[in-house]
């Protein structure tokens, strides 16, 4: 599981907030108001966490018990399926809030007079919240409309990944392909490019397209080496290795029966 840098990266980005604190008094309100963000994600993050570690919990024990007895049923692989889908959610929401604490700081609202993006952010959150609450269609609109009327603003790349994850997190998969790479096109080197790639290769994983899934992961190992999408690539990578490797062998054994 990567819940751990998740949370390591909490812990940074909350002593960053105690600090920004401290240095400036003169926009108290605006601190206020972030801090209660912060603390909010945090929150959500850590209940999460716990859920996650209850579920694998359950799915290691539930592994076990099969091992042992050798067999397999219909209800049993039903259960791990949605433990499976379960554990994918939540590990996903775990991202999605860590991925909004990261642009907390990214962007230098943590630093003093940061009164001007500390507005745009709050317009930005709009399209947030709603694709917190898995209002995603409302969010693709509440994030064009920043889009559109911010034109300038910092947030507009970090608006159009969000885009993308609405339509990921529908299961529109073509669609969270396209939005990402819209992202990916027009600023490569934006904070969130490694985790629009990542989300590529996940997309393409979901529709069984391995090679397609296989190339992005290696990009992002080769683009973005330092990263945690990196690590985690590596591990889609290898997974997909064992899923061809798998379905070579199935089909080997297909043909010296026919």
């Amino acid at each position: 599981m990567k819940v751990l840098p998740f949370m390591l990266i909490f812990l940074v980005l909350v002593g960053s907030m105690a600090q920004a604190k401290r240095d400036d008094d003169t926009s108290g309100v605006d601190l206020m108001t972030l801090q209660s963000t912060v603390d909010t994600h945090g929150k959500n993050i850590a209940t999460m966490t716990i859920q996650v570690n209850e579920v694998v919990s359950q799915f290691q024990g539930m592994n076990g018990e099969i091992g042992k007895a050798q067999q397999k049923n219909i209800e049993q692989d039903k259960v791990i399926k949605d433990n499976q889908t379960r554990l994918q959610v939540l590990e996903d929401k775990v991202a999605l809030l860590t991925g909004q604490l990261q642009e907390l700081r990214s962007e230098g609202l943590m630093q003093p007079k940061s009164s001007q993006l500390f507005r745009e952010y709050k317009a930005y959150e709009k399209g947030l919240e709603l694709v917190n609450a898995g209002s995603y269609g409302k969010a693709v609109d509440e994030l064009r409309r920043f889009q559109a009327e911010n034109a300038k603003s910092p947030y507009v790349n970090f608006a159009q990944y969000w885009i993308g994850e609405s339509y990921y997190l529908q299961s529109d998969y073509p669609m969270a392909i396209k939005e990402y790479q819209k992202l990916l096109t027009k600023n490569p080197k934006s904070a969130k490019a490694s985790t629009a790639l990542y989300r590529q290769g996940l997309a393409f994983f979901y529709l069984q397209s391995f090679e397609d899934s296989k190339a992005f992961f290696s990009k992002v190992i080769t683009q973005y080496p330092q990263t945690i999408e990196a690590i985690q690539s590596s591990g889609q990578v290898k997974r997909i290795n064992d899923i061809i490797e798998l379905k070579q062998k199935q089909e080997a054994e297909i043909r010296s029966v026919q």
